[in-house]
């Protein structure tokens, strides 16, 4: 039996989600593992309920690579459009050479009947190689679709496909240098039944440092430029420029304990509109791979550049990282 509490921006949706979980997962054979979950979903003024029978079977392709298959079906009942029926199908696949090459792939097919009659299409892929003895590269692509089926028409897409360099020196861990550079594109309905279809486009760039001052102080600096294109046919299309500035200081009184505090930036010089904005964070360590962090944002935007027009990222958060 498992609980689980998930909540964050969704860019397959295109607002923020919160999702509580339920469930109780038994092993059919050596396999494969069928699972019962109940879900309870939050998004913008939509709240989702579901009762979810599920099947995942595992494939030992090879030594190195692994395949996963899934199917579920679900009752939903939503507090917007009332009751409907969903059907998915998944498969998802990992890869690792002896040459440090990493390629991670998963593609997912939904199809919902009853009072909606939508059809999604989610595909993602994930690369990574280590190029010589202190640098790497990365890439990741994704792509979602939802198609209206009672009229016949897109309802959303959003795609994502972003290249990147990362520089981790093996001598030493005081410096970790990330590069990314990416496009972003979102169509999507501003609101249910709404005729408006907005298709955004974003070509982003972002540079990220961590420098260690000593071993209870930590620099972290970034930079991030982004161009956004806007069309609301028949209106032509608005552009804007942004430039986030990052600063940010943590400092660890103790192996386990550290406080974050960051200082940000946000900038369109075309709109002549400066935003200014901290955010604070205490963390947790564990065993010293596991992190928990619990922090506020006073800022309207998030430090992630790769989000689009969106300014709901002020309050409080709570986040779990780890290294291996």
């Amino acid at each position: 039996s498992y609980l689980s509490l998930e909540t964050g921006w969704s860019d397959a949706r295109g607002a923020r989600a919160i999702t509580a979980s339920a469930g109780v997962s038994q092993q059919v054979s050596d396999a494969t593992r069928g699972f019962i979950q109940y879900d309870s979903t939050t998004v913008a003024d939509e709240h989702i309920r579901s009762r979810v029978i599920g099947v995942n079977h595992d494939i030992a392709a090879s030594d190195n690579m692994t395949v996963s298959l899934s199917a579920e079906r679900s009752e939903d009942r939503s507090s917007v459009q009332g009751r409907y029926f969903t059907n998915a199908f998944g498969v998802t696949g990992h890869l690792e050479s002896e040459q440090g090459t990493r390629l991670a792939a998963e593609a997912f097919y939904r199809k919902q009947q009853g009072r909606i009659r939508m059809e999604y299409q989610d595909y993602r892929a994930q690369y990574e190689r280590s190029l010589l003895k202190n640098l790497s590269t990365f890439a990741e692509y994704s792509y979602d679709q939802g198609r209206d089926l009672a009229q016949g028409s897109l309802e959303s897409k959003y795609t994502k496909s972003l290249v990147g360099l990362a520089w981790r020196p093996e001598a030493t861990d005081r410096v970790n240098l990330i590069a990314r550079a990416g496009r972003v594109r979102e169509f999507r309905s501003l609101a249910v039944n709404d005729a408006l279809n907005p298709d955004t486009v974003a070509a982003v760039f972002s540079i990220e440092g961590l420098y260690d001052i000593s071993n209870e102080l930590e620099l972290r600096e970034k930079f991030a430029a982004k161009n956004v294109r806007q069309t609301v046919a028949p209106l032509p299309p608005a552009r804007a420029r942004t430039t986030l500035w990052i600063n940010g200081l943590t400092w660890r009184p103790s192996p386990v304990w550290d406080l974050s505090a960051e200082y940000r930036a946000s900038h369109q010089p075309l709109q002549r509109n400066l935003r200014n904005g901290a955010a604070l964070e205490f963390g947790y360590t564990m065993r010293r791979a596991i992190r928990l962090g619990l922090g506020y944002n006073f800022s309207s935007y998030s430090d992630n550049a790769f989000h689009l027009l969106d300014h709901s990222f002020k309050g409080a958060f709570f986040e779990i990282s780890g290294k291996m």
